[in-house]
């Protein structure tokens, strides 16, 4: 079993409320007039774009409602910069089924409906190797990767509940996907759920990892118990976020993160390399495409 570091991108460096809100109305902009894709008046990215443009921002929005808009314009940005690259690919993950679904429902809580959450964090995880310019395509189980010289699947599923049965049912229903496709491929589970009660600082620190280590652990000897000889492993995608109101001359601040952990089940010879290989030079590519996109003069979308 191979099993990378955490890697916590951080909040976006010199990109506040002005600037995020720039890169938003920018990604609403490209979303309509370059992929087609209509965007509610009323949606959930223009009450996100209301929040972040508000000059009294803190005075006059709730901490909750805040942070869900700085997480929905952060992934937009991402995603929509993702999928105009994406353009001349004819089997691309950024379908109009996905798009025209993501840009639905509310900005804060999730309602009965999860689809637009489901299909933000499928385009999420094709959008995290996509910016490091690794190959993803739409297909079966969910997402396609091109891994060296094969194509394989990822199995995105979110998991909302703390119960232990869901991880497992869950975690069960992706490996089938996977097996359902006749490739070999990854796990890929949102565990937002269980890391929301670390109380993040904007570091990575000993505290934190030991907290995401014993959700990443939980995750691993579920799939383990599963033994299903098509899965390569799995990927584990987190959100860590806190609000700081003021406090004396401290003006009031957010820190988030996005914790990511992956681990790779070698099942034929040559995969420990590959995987130690393709996984380094794609968390090389992937932190230098988030630095360059988060500068002020980023101006490729």
């Amino acid at each position: 079993m191979l099993v990378s570091r955490w890697t916590v991108s951080g909040s976006p460096n010199g990109m506040g409320n002005t600037l995020l809100a720039a890169r938003l109305e920018k990604s609403l902009s490209f979303l309509s007039t370059q992929l087609h894709v209509p965007v509610p008046n009323h949606g959930r990215h223009k009450k996100a774009l209301d929040v972040l443009a508000d000059p009294d921002l803190v005075e006059n929005v709730a901490p909750n409602r805040i942070l869900a808009a700085h997480r929905l314009a952060w992934e937009t940005f991402l995603i929509v910069a993702a999928a105009l690259e994406d353009r001349r690919n004819g089997a691309s993950p950024y379908t109009q089924r996905r798009l025209r679904t993501f840009v639905k429902g509310p900005l804060e809580r999730e309602g009965r409906d999860g689809s637009p959450r489901n299909v933000q964090f499928e385009l999420t995880v094709a959008t995290h190797f996509r910016l490091a310019s690794c190959t993803v395509y739409d297909g079966e189980p969910d997402i396609l990767l091109l891994f060296g010289q094969e194509k394989v699947g990822i199995a995105a599923k979110r998991v909302r509940s703390l119960n232990p049965t869901q991880l497992r049912k869950r975690a069960k229903e992706a490996a089938e996907q996977i097996d359902k496709s006749k490739m070999r491929g990854w796990v890929a589970l949102n565990l937002d759920t269980r890391v929301a009660d670390i109380a993040y600082d904007g570091g990575d620190g000993g505290a934190t990892t030991e907290k995401l280590s014993r959700a990443f652990d939980e995750v691993s000897e579920t799939l383990a118990a599963l033994g299903s000889p098509n899965v390569l492993g799995h990927m584990m995608f987190g959100y860590l976020a806190s609000w700081h109101p003021p406090v004396g001359s401290d003006p009031a601040g957010l820190h988030f993160g996005v914790p990511f952990r992956w681990m790779c089940i070698p099942r034929r010879d040559g995969d420990e390399a590959l995987f130690s290989t393709f996984s380094r030079g794609w968390a090389e590519r992937f932190d230098r495409r988030m630095v360059a996109m988060q500068r002020p003069t980023f101006n490729r979308l």
